[in-house]
């Protein structure tokens, strides 16, 4: 777990933060948090949808992050 959750946060760097449940637990768990602000209109109205942001998110984390050199996990 704490291999998979390094290489997740070198890929965000400071943009999420990351809590993940130890490795003998019976159920492995990776929760983040983002750190940066979403934008807002002029109205107050958040302009990306959240469902939107976090398939971004796991996107990127798919297609972008390799554990032990193995690219595309999925």
């Amino acid at each position: 777990m704490a291999y998979v959750v390094s290489c997740i946060a070198d890929a965000f760097s400071m943009d999420l933060f990351i809590i993940w449940s130890g490795d003998n637990a019976e159920k492995l768990v990776i929760h983040f948090l983002c750190l940066f602000s979403i934008k807002k209109d002029e109205e107050g109205n958040i302009q990306i949808k959240e469902d939107v942001f976090l398939c971004q998110i796991k996107n990127t984390m798919l297609n972008n992050i390799s554990l032990h050199s193995v690219d595309n996990i999925c």
